[in-house]
Order: structure tokens, then C-alpha cells, then sequence
């Protein structure tokens, strides 16, 4: 005998469902890899189904959909609509190294712990304009990543880029902040690497 089981679901629940499944599917074509924890509640054939067991899977998929995480050897990372979450004490210099990484990789550890939460990562160019254009303040001038190459305001012997990957601290390799305070002071400002700023971090 098969019993079939006809869920009536809110237009709500049903557009959180095709979007899981939806982009489940797209991940996994494109080999990507996303983060799934242990479901809020696991359903078992012949078990009988609660109304509050059923809201709290739904509250439970819609929180996962609204702040997805990609993982790759033990790291998360996350993506989607992230922003600002706050501004690290500033290293000596634009040269990162922490928990025996350097460049990126020791940038994502320092906004791991500012930000207290695993999936926390040094903000990106479109996170810090995001934040910015949504009124989400950026409390310091801070350090981000661009992952463009440039040239400095003097000459083009002076590079912007990224601080040679989070990894130079010279006073000819540059790397971009946020500057803030000021009049006309919330923009992009080249900064030599030498100098010392906090990490943005988002998330």
C-alpha cells in the first residue's frame, strides 16, 4: 500500500523549496560545494508530523538560504548578500600572517575571530559598497581586497594590488581602504602597504 502524503505549503514555503532545490542543483553542475548541516528534524516513514516540527524546518531552510556558505579543506566562506561586520585591530603592516597563514588566507582568520563567527572573510570591494549604499557604517578606515591590478596617484612604478596578495609591506606596492570620516571621506583610497590599517571584515 503507498500512502501519499499532500502538504498544503504557503506561497512562501513553496518559494523557499524550489529556490533549495533549485540551487542545489545549479551548485552541484558547476562542481561547487555548499555548506549542509545536520537537518533541524529528520522525518522517518510512518512517523507522525507536527506542525511545530514542520515550521521549525522551514525557519530552519529559509536561515540557510538567506546566509549560504561555501567550505572547501575545513574553511567556510560566505557568500550572497553579505556586509560589513567589523574592523580588526590593524596590523604593523599590509604583510598579514595569522595561524600560520599569510596573504588571504591570514586575513579570513583575523575576521574569523573580529567578527566571532567561522565564515567571516576579509571584505571584498562589492561587500564594503554594499554595506555602505545600504547605511550599514564602516566604523574605521580599513583594508580590502579588490583582486584587480592598478597603478598609484604618482607614477607606474607604484602597483595597486592587493598588498602583492596580502603579502608586501613596501612603501611602493599599494593596496586600496575605505576612508571615512572626513567631507567627501567615504570612498576608495589607495594606501602604500607599508602603513597601518584594521582588516574590513564581512560576512
Amino acid at each position: 500500500m503507498k500512502l501519499i502524503i499532500d502538504l498544503e505549503l504557503s506561497p512562501a514555503h513553496r518559494r523557499v523549496v524550489r529556490f533549495a532545490f533549485t540551487a542545489a542543483a545549479s551548485l552541484a553542475a558547476l562542481g561547487i560545494g555548499i555548506a549542509i548541516a545536520a537537518p533541524k528534524h529528520t522525518f522517518t516513514a510512518g512517523a507522525k508530523l507536527s506542525a511545530q516540527e514542520m515550521n521549525e524546518t522551514f525557519a530552519d531552510l529559509e536561515a540557510r538560504i538567506a546566509k549560504p556558505t561555501l567550505t572547501y579543506a575545513g574553511s567556510t566562506y560566505s557568500v550572497g548578500p553579505t556586509k560589513f561586520c567589523g574592523a580588526s585591530v590593524a596590523p604593523a603592516n599590509a604583510s598579514f600572517a595569522a595561524g600560520g597563514k599569510v596573504g588571504y588566507a591570514a586575513a579570513k582568520i583575523v575576521c574569523e575571530q573580529t567578527c566571532a563567527t567561522p565564515s567571516a572573510h576579509m571584505c571584498l570591494a562589492e561587500e564594503v559598497v554594499r554595506s555602505v549604499a545600504i547605511g550599514v557604517p564602516i566604523t574605521r578606515e580599513g583594508w580590502y581586497s579588490t583582486g584587480t591590478e592598478g597603478y598609484g596617484p604618482n607614477s607606474f612604478t607604484t602597483e595597486v594590488i592587493d598588498c602583492a596578495g596580502w603579502q608586501n609591506a613596501s612603501g611602493n606596492t599599494f593596496g586600496m581602504t575605505w576612508a571615512i570620516g572626513g567631507a567627501g571621506e567615504n570612498r576608495p583610497y589607495d594606501r602604500p602597504c607599508a602603513e597601518s590599517h584594521p582588516i574590513l571584515c564581512c560576512d
